[in-house]
């Protein structure tokens, strides 16, 4: 899984990720952002995970959920399968919608992130 961090033309984080993993990079930017607070409070749950304090958890963005596991973490869309609901002229491709990497590839992503904002 590759990365990069950079800043848009409007001086906001952005993360981009590599094919099949951009749901996850969407995850940062959109949900996270430069949000210090949040970022360590996932960190914090990351690391629940590892000590196995915690079984699983599930954070629920705006238009992202997060489900993370000792196995594995996942990225979904809370649209789903269904464009329905989605604003008029808005698709999501399968890779843009869902992404699933392991624990210590995503808890990695996440430290990287916060340094990016240090």
């Amino acid at each position: 899984m590759d990365f990069e961090f950079r800043y848009n033309e409007q001086g906001l984080p952005v993360a981009e990720f590599s094919m099949g993993h951009e749901a996850i990079g969407r995850w940062l930017t959109d949900e996270l952002g430069s949000n210090l607070a949040k970022i360590n409070v996932l960190l914090e749950v990351i690391e629940q995970i590892e000590q196995a304090r915690l079984a699983e958890k599930t954070l629920f963005g705006t238009e992202l959920t997060l489900y993370l596991s000792s196995d594995d973490v996942e990225v979904k869309s809370i649209y789903g399968d269904d464009e329905e609901d989605l604003p008029e002229e808005t698709h999501l491709s399968d890779s843009s919608s869902s992404a699933i990497c392991g624990l210590p590839d995503f808890k990695q992503a996440v430290e990287e992130w916060l340094d990016y904002h240090s």
